[in-house]
């Protein structure tokens, strides 16, 4: 088991979409600053990413989803 932005790579083509690679290392990285705070935590910009990153977790969990129910 590698670090999150190494297990995304690995998924991405098989499970899911590569384009979504990038949003999902984001909101990643997103996830980490709201948790541990890293520099302080500006809500304005955590809220106007987690808007922008919205349709391509909706997009994942369908595609998780699909990749399940073809199991």
């Amino acid at each position: 088991v590698g670090d999150d932005h190494e297990n995304i790579e690995k998924a991405a083509g098989r499970l899911y979409e590569s384009e979504l690679s990038n949003d999902l290392k984001n909101s990643n990285g997103l996830r980490n600053r709201i948790i541990h705070e890293y520099n302080g935590l500006n809500h304005k910009i955590a809220y106007d990413s987690i808007n922008e990153l919205l349709p391509s977790l909706k997009k994942f969990g369908e595609e998780v989803k699909r990749w399940i129910k073809n199991k």
